[in-house]
């Protein structure tokens, strides 16, 4: 028998003893392989063999620092940090069970924020898109009021979208729902509010250019037909 495999040996019967004096159950080798292997340390033997409470302040080192997981590290913290005569029993039930329940929650978690990104990327392109803009990652990877002010440094010298420039002006200012009404339909508006007054002074202009252009000379006094007519008999 090795050192090594002697230290663990005493340090696995006095968690026993332990868990037996405060009536804690203990996690089986299967049970803790499973959580191992969740995480993608199946191999690590020695993670594996250790007592409940190392094992579980061992996953939340692992953990700790992705943020892919923070329901797993919050439920680790909370078994580990117990209270001495209820610390034993809660690393058993994160062992077994709440290990398993963190991580779901963290799944449903990560797919939640998934779905947002998304709506949010799809709200930003089709309203940066509104005033010819190709949504970058900086404007997509901000917050609301980033975007909003982006797009207002955007247009701010562009005489073609003075409403809109005005509409992100007004909603740079306002509340988080003001600033995602803006995003989903407000800039839209003004965008097309713009776009109309444009074409309608291009054809007032048209109309007014045609109104102002000379219209064309009666045939019969035309210079051509005055100096023909030089009798009656010629014209």
């Amino acid at each position: 028998m090795t050192a090594a495999y002697a230290q663990t040996s005493t340090a696995l019967n006095g968690a026993r003893v332990l868990a037996a004096e405060t009536g804690a159950s203990q996690a089986g080798y299967d049970e803790k392989l499973a959580v191992a292997i969740k995480f993608g340390r199946g191999d690590d033997s020695a993670l594996v063999e250790l007592a409940d409470r190392d094992f579980v302040i061992a996953i939340w080192n692992h953990v700790k620092n992705k943020p892919d997981h923070l329901e797993v590290r919050t439920a680790a913290e909370q078994a580990f940090s117990s209270a001495p005569q209820e610390a034993d029993q809660a690393c058993y039930e994160f062992i077994v069970t709440g290990v398993f329940a963190a991580f779901d929650r963290d799944t449903a978690r990560e797919k939640r924020e998934a779905d947002a990104k998304r709506h949010s990327d799809l709200a930003r392109t089709t309203a940066a898109a509104a005033i010819d803009i190709v949504a970058d990652a900086e404007l997509l990877n901000g917050t609301d009021a980033t975007f909003i002010r982006l797009i207002w440094e955007r247009v701010t010298d562009d005489p073609k979208w003075p409403k809109v420039k005005a509409a992100a002006s007004a909603a740079r200012g306002g509340t988080p729902e003001q600033q995602q009404q803006f995003i989903a339909t407000g800039l839209a508006a003004a965008a097309k509010e713009d776009t109309d007054d444009r074409i309608a002074a291009d054809t007032k202009k048209t109309e007014e250019e045609k109104a102002a252009a000379p219209g064309p000379r009666p045939p019969g006094n035309s210079p051509r037909t005055a100096s023909a007519c030089r009798s009656p008999s010629s014209c």
